[in-house]
């Protein structure tokens, strides 16, 4: 399923026949450019491919050609999921119809590449976390697996302006990442929202605009949380503020 639109919805002359991945099937290079204060790096990323086979079946030649043209609409980049991965997400970069049968041919097999590089996991569903107050430690499991996303949103509940923010993680006695963004101007209701952008950057926003530049020299460049691990998380902020912690764990 791409969003809300399921390939089985299309026609009833479609059938999957099978599923597979293929994960690592080449090694995707990709830089990061220097934004607002980040390194410049260079990423080195796996790409993983998922192969999904059709058999359709189709006695009309008018209707091949409706149902071709629905599956070149249908595969395009975006959120899947599969119903062998309940309540994970591939976010999927390029696609592909590979082997459509000649419009002749009123049975046949073709092949759907889905291919992720930028991601190349699975995202389950947030774990999410509603936190109140000024000055904030909390302790919280996080997900198993390839890696954690998080996304962190603070909401100022005074009247009075919020005017700088904290964000640190912790493992054990070891300081993980540390994110202090001075001079703001967030009044009653507005939010600050810690979350990756869709090059996986790290980014700050004050409602729709980017604070990222604001944060310390001493900052992290992104917030890091280790999988499976119980880590210590620390919020701090001049004013009183309802945080919600989402978490998304990845799946290989």
């Amino acid at each position: 399923m791409r969003g809300n639109l399921s390939l089985r919805a299309l026609s009833d002359a479609l059938t999957v026949t099978e599923v597979r991945e293929v994960p690592e099937t080449e090694t995707v290079w990709m830089s990061r450019g220097a934004r607002e204060g980040q390194l410049a790096q260079p990423l080195g990323r796996k790409k993983l491919e998922i192969q999904v086979t059709v058999f359709a079946k189709a006695w009309e030649a008018v209707e091949r050609t409706r149902l071709y043209g629905k599956l070149c609409a249908f595969c395009l980049p975006g959120a899947y999921t599969f119903s062998h991965r309940p309540g994970e997400t591939l976010y999927v970069d390029t696609a592909e119809v590979s082997g459509l049968p000649g419009i002749t041919a009123w049975t046949g097999t073709f092949t759907l590449l889905l291919r992720a590089s930028l991601l190349p996991y699975f995202v389950r569903e947030p774990e999410t976390r509603v936190l109140e107050g000024r000055e904030l430690l909390e302790e919280i499991d996080t997900p198993e697996g390839a890696g954690v996303l998080c996304e962190i949103e603070g909401v100022n509940q005074q009247a009075a302006e919020m005017t700088e923010c904290l964000v640190e993680t912790y493992l054990g006695e070891e300081r993980l990442s540390m994110i202090y963004v001075p001079g703001l101007t967030l009044s009653a209701g507005e939010s600050i929202l810690f979350s990756l952008d869709s090059h996986l950057c790290q980014q700050i926003l004050a409602g729709s605009i980017s604070v990222l530049g604001k944060r310390t020299a001493e900052s992290s460049d992104t917030l890091v949380f280790t999988p499976g691990e119980t880590v210590l998380l620390h919020l701090s902020a001049n004013r009183r503020a309802r945080w919600e912690v989402k978490l998304y764990g990845l799946s290989w």
